[in-house]
């Protein structure tokens, strides 16, 4: 595999991407653009960063005020998942395809990586594994985002 993760540099506009969520709902990027942030996770089921996940889950009525989405992608989304919960959803990226567009591939599956995308779908942030972010710093980038991005 691999070292180098794909340049994503802040500001530039992310990869377009359209996968389908557990109910088989098709969910794209575009969808969202000019209406709502993003933040998109990235990881394999057995390696689910459960504290971002759980900290995103609770803070979701904050989430929706600063209109965030976020839409974990993994290869599938097994029953034993917690259920969606608004802003939260899972969609299936089973050939890894947009995955690969965000973050590399390890032998356990997706590297897991954070990204925060902007009202247009530049990119924001990008944290990588080792080097997750809190749940206060997912919020706080948000939160500043929704100050200064209003529209």
């Amino acid at each position: 595999m691999p070292d180098d993760l794909p340049a994503l540099p802040r500001g530039e506009l992310a990869p377009a991407f359209e996968l389908s969520d557990r109910n088989g709902v098709r969910v794209s990027r575009a969808q969202f653009r000019g209406r709502r942030f993003l933040t998109l996770l990235f990881f394999s089921p057995d390696h689910a960063p459960e504290s971002l996940l759980s900290g995103l889950a609770t803070e979701h009525e904050r989430l929706e005020w600063f209109e965030v989405e976020v839409l974990a992608m993994v290869p599938s989304i097994p029953s034993d998942l917690p259920p969606d919960h608004p802003p939260l959803r899972y969609l299936a990226d089973p050939s890894l395809t947009v995955t690969r567009r965000f973050t590399n591939l390890t032998e356990q599956g997706p590297r897991t990586t954070v990204v925060v995308l902007d009202r247009y779908g530049a990119v924001e942030q990008r944290w990588d594994e080792p080097a997750l972010p809190t749940t206060k710093e997912v919020l706080d980038l948000l939160e500043r985002l929704a100050h200064t991005c209003s529209g």
